[in-house]
């Protein structure tokens, strides 16, 4: 939901790629640390007074090697 606040961590194999602020019900980084090819991370979401905390898997592609990559994360784990 939109109303969410607090942080949303995005996990690569057990490491911290960044940790993104909640607004408008996203939350967002960018990185280099992801190598050319397709990665499965984890968001991990914090949770707020009114929710709990939650994560959610993630499938990004990275296009080039030291190419920065956006990572959005939007609504559904926002339990």
């Amino acid at each position: 939901p939109a109303t969410a606040t607090g942080t949303v961590a995005f996990m690569a194999g057990g490491l911290t790629l960044g940790v993104g602020t909640l607004s408008g019900g996203s939350a967002a980084i960018t990185t280099s640390a992801l190598a050319v090819g397709i990665h499965a991370l984890s968001a991990e979401y914090s949770g707020d007074a009114s929710r709990r905390p939650s994560s959610a898997a993630v499938t990004v592609s990275g296009a080039k090697r030291g190419a920065m990559a956006s990572i959005t994360v939007t609504g559904a784990l926002l339990g």
